[in-house]
């Protein structure tokens, strides 16, 4: 990214909000990459500890089931899975209807 801001310094023209931006992201990341490492450190490990408390899980995963598309899935997935157990056991136990075969 050096190289393009140097090309782009030489043209003395305004430059697009979006090419700014990039310019800028690159710039601070490459003088604050320790800051950097260290916030994910951080909240890779508060997530952790909070996943580990009763509270915090039950917290998380009220959050979870919020998000638009994940939480859509899990409420689908904890109803379907009992329901797959059930229908199971009785298609093993030899309930008519469910294995094709009627008596």
């Amino acid at each position: 990214m050096p190289r393009f801001e140097v090309f782009f310094a030489s043209l003395h023209a305004k430059l697009p909000l979006v090419t700014r931006m990039l310019l800028s992201t690159t710039a601070f990341m490459g003088k604050w990459w320790y800051a950097e490492i260290a916030f994910v450190i951080i909240v890779v490990g508060g997530f952790i500890a909070t996943n580990r408390s009763p509270g915090g899980k039950a917290r998380l995963d009220a959050i979870k089931l919020k998000l638009p598309v994940i939480g859509t899935s899990r409420r689908r997935r904890s109803l379907s899975v009992p329901v797959g157990f059930c229908l199971d056991a009785a298609r093993r136990g030899g309930f008519a209807p469910l294995n094709g075969r009627y008596r």
